[in-house]
């Protein structure tokens, strides 16, 4: 069955989750002691942890709505006991379905979008502009690697980093207390991995 394009506003058929990035492996505090765990995330905007010998769910986490092209596409990082993860969406809800597949969208799907530089000058556009199709942005989350809990929190019960500069589309590394996020703007961001702030 082919998959359905995943935006908001389809809740129907099967959808578009590959996974494309490489799992991390960890290990966490939870429930049952110390276990060895991987995760990894899919395009449909969900991040798992499984016991490495048993294969078991242990923790899961949406961090993204579900998409054709968003989701979780870059790897994971560990340290210190967390897992800091990394997803993209759409600045507007509707952005999933303004690009792909739904009646009227500007693709046909996801594969025909990633090809498109019309496409990527799309995402880049960032400005408030009232226009669904338009702008990606890139939410970094510090989970509890036995968990899954959130362990930052900001205002309005944001548990999350917002860099609202493109996608990200490669590997999260975390080193020396500074998680580094590239995105396909460019831009290369560097946070504090206990605050979450911004350094630059």
């Amino acid at each position: 069955t082919s998959p359905v394009p995943s935006g908001p506003g389809r809740t129907d058929g099967p959808r578009d989750a590959d996974v494309l990035v490489p799992p991390v492996l960890f290990n966490g505090v939870t429930g049952r002691g110390v276990r060895d765990l991987v995760g990894a995330g899919s395009k449909g905007g969900l991040f798992r942890a499984v016991d490495r010998d048993t294969g078991t769910a242990i923790w899961e986490r949406q961090v993204s709505q579900p998409s054709g092209l968003g989701g979780v596409q870059a790897g994971a990082a560990f340290a210190n006991g967390f897992v800091y993860v990394a997803a993209f969406e759409g600045l507007d809800d509707g952005w999933s379905d303004a690009n792909f597949n739904a009646p009227e969208s500007k693709f046909l799907n996801a594969f025909f979008a990633t090809f498109s530089p019309a496409s990527w000058a799309d995402v880049e556009d960032v400005r408030s502009d009232n226009n669904p199709g338009t702008g990606a942005r890139t939410r970094v989350y510090k989970l509890h690697a036995g968990t899954g809990q959130s362990a930052w929190s900001f205002a309005a019960g944001r548990d999350y980093v917002d860099l609202p500069a493109g996608v990200c589309m490669r590997h999260v590394s975390v080193a020396n207390g500074v998680v580094y996020v590239a995105t396909s703007s460019g831009t290369l961001f560097a946070l504090d991995a206990k605050t979450g702030a911004i350094l630059f």
